[in-house]
């Protein structure tokens, strides 16, 4: 099974990160809202950090974009829910390709954690995520984002793909 990581910190932080390891499938995420941190995204998990969050992919299809707009819904779900989500999830997920400006979807499980997941899904804008956002297609991810965020914990966060050395 492959894995993912991210990092999160101060864009200097990062960029020296980056900098020092000169991996092309790094991606260096600024957050769409204000107050966030910035993230570098492995989607290969091979590389070296020393506290990155760590999650099993479950399920991967397409390509993580080297631009455009990546979007992470984070799920802590209680033991019960788990096979219900992963099937809704699968539900999703097999319908990907009618997503219009879709180009990753991804599920993964937290290495530490069973009962927490990541939905990680690449746009070429965020304008497609949130046409896609409001669609029947996520009524039934609905339910665990309810479910989730009132009982075991739900955090979402868009991040727009940007070269590390780009100003401002």
């Amino acid at each position: 099974m492959s894995t993912i990581q991210t990092v999160f910190g101060s864009k200097s932080f990062l960029v020296k990160l980056l900098d020092e390891r000169h991996d092309p499938q790094l991606k260096l995420l600024k957050p769409a809202e204000e107050g966030l941190d910035y993230m570098i995204y492995d989607p290969s998990g091979k590389a070296h950090f020393s506290a990155p969050l760590q999650y099993e992919t479950l399920a991967d299809l397409g390509t993580p974009a080297d631009n455009g707009y990546i979007h992470f819904m984070y799920f802590n779900l209680s033991s019960d829910d788990v096979k219900v989500f992963l099937a809704k999830i699968k539900d999703l997920i097999d319908k990907h390709d009618i997503f219009l400006g879709q180009t990753q979807v991804l599920v993964a499980q937290k290495v530490k954690h069973p009962d927490d997941f990541v939905v990680v899904s690449g746009w070429q804008s965020s304008n497609d995520y949130y046409e896609f956002k409001n669609t029947p297609a996520l009524s039934a991810v609905k339910e665990f984002i309810r479910r989730a965020a009132s009982e075991n914990g739900f955090h979402q966060a868009g991040y727009a793909v940007i070269d590390p050395h780009q100003k401002n």
